[in-house]
Order: C-alpha cells, then sequence, then structure tokens
C-alpha cells in the first residue's frame, strides 16, 4: 500500500509503520532483484535488452522518415534489460548479497520508479563551439541526462549517432544465437514497421533467456 497510495493520494500512513532502517533494506532488496533477475546480474538480460536497443537504434537511423515519434508501454522489468544492453548505470562490481551497498548506481527507486519511463532522443543539432552540426543520440531516464558511456560530445552530454551506432553494434550480443531462437521464429523486433494482432509469438517457454 505504501508505494501505491501516494500515487493517489499524495501520501500514506503506512510508510511509518516502519523504520527507516528497515525501509533502506526492503528498498536494497528490490535493488538485488532487479540486478540478478532483471538486469547485469544476469547474463541473459543483455540479449534479451538488446532486442529493443537494435530496433530502436534502426529508427534512429532511419530517423524521421519511420515516424517521428514512438511510444511503448512495459513493465518495469522489461526496462532494465534495455539499461543493461544499454550499458549505462551497470555498476563495475556485481551487488552484494550480505550487506546494503551504498551508493551504487543500479538503485530501482530511480531506474524503475512508479510511471519509470526511458526516452531515446534523436537530435538534429546546428554547431556550437563544441560540437559539429549533425545528428545526435540523447538518453534520457526519468527526465534525467545519462550520459551514453563515454560518448558525450555533442549538445547536452548527447553523442554522435554514428559513433552511438559504432559502439552498440561492437558490444550488443545476439538475440537469436545467445537465447537459441529457432531460426523458423521471429529474430528481432519489427511491429514498429509490421505491425500484426496475431498473438502466437507473444510469448515462449523453450529459449536458453526463459
Amino acid at each position: 500500500m505504501a508505494s501505491y497510495e501516494p500515487s493517489v493520494r499524495g501520501h500514506s500512513d503506512w510508510t511509518r509503520v516502519f523504520t527507516m532502517d528497515e525501509w533502506v533494506s526492503l528498498g536494497y532488496i528490490w535493488d538485488l532483484h532487479f540486478y540478478y533477475c532483471a538486469g547485469p546480474g544476469n547474463r541473459k538480460m543483455r540479449p534479451v535488452g538488446s532486442v529493443y536497443v537494435n530496433a530502436s537504434l534502426t529508427l534512429l537511423e532511419q530517423g524521421p522518415s519511420s515516424g517521428s515519434l514512438f511510444l511503448n508501454f512495459a513493465h518495469d522489468t522489461d526496462i532494465t534489460p534495455i539499461i543493461d544492453a544499454l550499458g549505462i548505470l551497470n555498476p563495475p562490481e556485481d551487488l552484494p548479497l550480505d550487506r546494503v551497498a551504498f551508493g551504487h548506481s543500479w538503485s530501482s527507486s530511480e531506474l524503475v520508479p512508479m510511471g519509470g519511463h526511458l526516452n531515446m532522443e534523436r537530435l538534429s543539432c546546428n554547431a556550437t563551439a563544441i560540437s559539429p552540426a549533425g545528428i545526435y543520440v540523447r538518453l534520457v531516464l526519468n527526465e534525467a541526462v545519462v550520459p551514453f558511456r563515454a560518448c558525450q560530445t555533442g549538445p547536452g552530454y548527447s553523442c554522435p549517432l554514428e559513433e552511438y551506432a559504432s559502439i552498440l553494434r561492437q558490444d550488443l550480443p545476439d538475440y537469436g544465437s545467445e537465447c537459441e531462437i529457432p531460426k523458423s521464429d521471429p529474430q528481432h523486433l519489427n511491429f514498429w514497421w509490421d505491425y500484426s494482432t496475431a498473438t502466437k509469438d507473444n510469448y515462449r517457454d523453450d529459449t536458453k533467456c526463459d
């Protein structure tokens, strides 16, 4: 109740039932869940997240000819594999299981709060004193700009599209091979270009990434 009431009432009396230490511990338990079940601590998640990242990269490269705005709605455990595949905010070491790690970058309350969202912006920018004119990509997580790894030379800490694409193509795992998807099944996300109401491919339980 404490996590849902504030979205309706603006507050919840349930927050006073537990001590601050207990809330901190609970928050860290959720950090562990999103890290080891739906994030960098689970080696299957990067291939899963790469499906969306690869498709979004195609959209970014195609530009406005494919459409000016694409919206997708998902669960929190669908967002964290994408963040993992992008390689942003991933801790340098696994989160410890025997104590609360303070100040780490994989805080679930900041990654996927209620209404959490990740924006991938394609920016067409004029030349500035520090960057040439061109197409740039900027990642915005819950209204905060998150620089893409070491690539932040563009306006507003953005990354040149060509460099962004090069980094991802060198780094992203192949979903089909990593998860051993049968060749007869779809190998990539295509509903942005070829929308279908068919449901036969909505769920599979016989791949290495289930």
